[in-house]
Order: C-alpha cells, then sequence, then structure tokens
C-alpha cells in the first residue's frame, strides 16, 4: 500500500479507518510527504506511529517533507539508509521466509529538484541497487509528469527525467502504473507516484481514493511475496472516477 498523504498527522485516524475496514491488513505501507509544509508545525515521531506497525522514517525535522515505511510487526525487516535532503529516501530489507529477503525503498523527489538532485538521485539508487541481489521493490513520488511510461520517453527532454529514464534502464527496473495517480481540480492529471521491480514481484495495483485532501490516489499493490488484503467495497473507486471529481 502506498500513496502521498501530504501530511500524516491530521490524516492518521482515517488511515486506520480504512486498515481496519480490510480483511487481512497491508504488511507493508509506504507513504511520502508525512511532514507538514508548515515548518513551524511541531510534533513527536510517536504520533505517526500506527498500532502493529514498526515505522522506518527520514524525518529529522529540518525541513524535509518526509518519508515513511510501516511494515508489519509480525515480519522481521532490517533498517538499511535513509536521506532527508535532495532526493529523500528510506530503505529496508525485510524477510520474507528464513534467509530470503525483499528490499523495498520509498522515494520522494521534490518538483522543485535541481540538477544536482537529480545527480543525486540517480547516483543514490545506482548505488543502492547494486547493493540487492534479487526482490527489489522501490515506490514513491518521483514527480516526473514528463516521462511517458508506455515508452519510457521524456516529452520535454529535461536533463532530470532523461537521465532518471537513463538510470532506471541501466538497472533493468520495470514501472508498474499505468495510470494517472495525482489530480487537482482542473489540472491535467498525471502520473508521478511510480512503483519499480527487478523482477515479476507485482501481479496488479489498484487505486483508492485519496486521504482527506491529499490528490494523491492510494495504490494498493498486489505483490507475489507480500499479503495485501482484499479491498474494503465502500472505499475502492478507480482512479478515473477520482478523477471526474
Amino acid at each position: 500500500m502506498y500513496s502521498n498523504v501530504d501530511s500524516l498527522l491530521n490524516k492518521k485516524h482515517e488511515l486506520e479507518l480504512l486498515l481496519n475496514s480490510f480483511t487481512s491488513k497491508p504488511q507493508i505501507i509506504a507513504l511520502t510527504e508525512i511532514n507538514y509544509k508548515n515548518r513551524d508545525v511541531i510534533y513527536q515521531i510517536h504520533e505517526l506511529s500506527i498500532p502493529g506497525y514498526i515505522m522506518y522514517h527520514n524525518i529529522e525535522q529540518k525541513g524535509e517533507r518526509g518519508v515513511a515505511i510501516y511494515i508489519s510487526s509480525d515480519l522481521d525487516s532490517i533498517f538499511l539508509e535513509s536521506a532527508s535532503q535532495g532526493p529523500e529516501f528510506v530503505f529496508i530489507k525485510v524477510e520474507i521466509k528464513k534467509g530470503e529477503y525483499v528490499t523495498v525503498g520509498n522515494v520522494y523527489r521534490s518538483p522543485s529538484s535541481t540538477q544536482t538532485d537529480d545527480m543525486k538521485l540517480c547516483h543514490e539508487l545506482e548505488r543502492l541497487v547494486g547493493t540487492v541481489n534479487k526482490d527489489l521493490i522501490i515506490l514513491g513520488d518521483f514527480n516526473f509528469p514528463e516521462i511517458n511510461w508506455e515508452s519510457y520517453y521524456s516529452v520535454n527532454n529535461s536533463y532530470g527525467s532523461t537521465a532518471f529514464l537513463s538510470t532506471i534502464q541501466k538497472l533493468f527496473l520495470t514501472q508498474h502504473v499505468n495510470f494517472p495517480t495525482r489530480a487537482r481540480g482542473t489540472d491535467t492529471p498525471h502520473l508521478l507516484d511510480l512503483v519499480f521491480t527487478d523482477d515479476s514481484i507485482v501481479h496488479n495495483i489498484n487505486a483508492l481514493a485519496p486521504l482527506g485532501k491529499s490528490d494523491h490516489a492510494i495504490l494498493m499493490i498486489e505483490t507475489n511475496v507480500f499479503n495485501n488484503g482484499p479491498l474494503p467495497e465502500k472505499k475502492l473507486t478507480l482512479i478515473k472516477v477520482i478523477m471526474k471529481d
């Protein structure tokens, strides 16, 4: 399960209600932009905890938007690395069977990223992916609306998007989301939230309505390694329906 929540604290109760509506809760929840845009808002990290989950995050209260991965407390997991400046990310390793692991990374790239930020993003992806033998999932809000993921082509040929595409292809990663994930008012819907793997881990991705006033859909990612639980009937709404509202 993934979403850009645009500040979590004021949506946490709704998220917990959604989780409780599942017959079986997702074993992994990845969230981006969990911090408030207003840096004057002060809170304690434990206020973002979710019962039944272990939280890994990059929050240092230094102006980062914040990314987090919540892992079911039933699973053994290991923190690998995080960054809070430039491209933000958290990478962890989860044991799915004795001695078998899946590496999960959650990334947030700001739409105001500089060329230096994008160079760092590509470098970090190459470095981190290079340490993984197999079974890798990288997801997050990458803010590349100019990339056509059907053809792996950058419409405006910007440095950031072309460098990112080159890195993804160099690492033999596959992008699985094929519908717009963010819409606001009369703005053109865009595909900003992405899911990459190095193998056939992902079977299907469905969309749920955004949490609160966030304008990013919730992505329910079906894999052959994690239990994501059936979708709640009352909350299910296709992204095409979201775009009409």
